[in-house]
């Protein structure tokens, strides 16, 4: 509900007035003048701030006792016209209170829509509230950022020229409308949504519902994963390097130890050969020796 203009407000109030007081005046009773002061009041309730109420209050019910002066009941006594006039000012009053009520409630309701719409318009995720045949009704601004439309282009047209032809997004649709509920969209599986260009993107959907006189509502949360998915296939490109990087570092690493088993291998086995020959060598001389000796007697 927004507040009309203060300079309409005023020129409504004072015509309002000028006429029940000619009313009055025409025929001369101040009863005509007690509705036209309640709709000023009202009016009041509609303008931005307190201050208007309250003085239009204040004015009305000091309006009310001048034209009950102005205005007496020639068959009415003293307590009479006191009672009365004590009537009216406490219509007055509840007629004020009601207008500072309506205000109250006008507040209310314009900052849960004040902050509605800046959590619409603010939200890094693009937002669609389609009807149950898919036509587009709102989109906030991520989601023309994201899609690369105009909301103008969108209001109005069906939700399905941006979902790829290969998804068959009518039937999808049709089944979350006979069994509604608050869930991702596709999971197990990757989803696309076209832009205005005709590319394709990987998208994360969120599905709310909701019904409004009898008319089924659903709200769609978009989340562009493009910059999400090259991380993931890099990701998956460095694991893939690294695991080949692991394969080879373990073949060579099974090539160097089986080159040092060798080597290890063949130096036990020269040392076997030399202590053989060794071992020859040393019968060679004692037999020389014994020759030796028994050549000298």
């Amino acid at each position: 509900m927004q507040p009309f203009r203060q300079s309409t407000l005023l020129i409504a109030s004072v015509g309002v007035l000028l006429l029940t007081l000619l009313l009055a005046q025409q025929f001369g009773h101040y009863r005509p003048s007690l509705s036209g002061l309640i709709i000023v009041i009202l009016l009041s309730a509609f303008a931005r701030g307190w201050l208007p109420t309250l003085l239009a209050g204040i004015g009305s019910m000091i309006a009310m006792t001048i034209m009950l002066i102005l205005w007496k009941e020639p068959a009415q006594t003293i307590g009479q016209q006191i009672l009365s006039e004590l009537y009216l000012l406490l219509i007055l009053a509840l007629t004020i209170g009601l207008a500072l009520y309506i205000k109250t409630v006008q507040e209310k309701f314009d900052n849960e829509k004040r902050h509605l719409t800046s959590l619409f318009e603010n939200a890094t995720e693009g937002i669609l509230l389609t009807n149950r045949i898919g036509q587009i009704i709102l989109v906030n601004p991520s989601a023309e950022r994201i899609f690369g439309y105009r909301a103008d282009e969108l209001i109005g047209h069906s939700v399905d020229h941006l979902i790829p032809n290969r998804f068959q997004h009518h039937q999808l649709r049709e089944q979350f409308h006979q069994q509604p509920s608050n869930r991702r969209m596709g999971t197990g599986r990757d989803l696309f949504a076209t832009r205005k260009d005709g590319s394709e993107f990987p998208v994360e959907v969120s599905l709310s519902h909701y019904k409004q006189k009898e008319e089924s509502f659903v709200i769609a949360f978009i989340v562009d994963i493009t910059q999400r998915k090259k991380a993931e296939e890099e990701l998956k490109l460095v694991n893939e390097l690294i695991r080949r990087l692991n394969v080879e570092l373990e073949n060579k690493v099974e090539e160097r130890t089986k080159g040092l088993t060798d080597a290890l291998a063949q130096i036990e086995s020269s040392q076997t050969e030399l202590q053989r020959l060794f071992d020859r060598e040393r019968e060679l001389g004692e037999i020389k020796s014994r020759f030796v000796s028994m050549a000298s007697h």
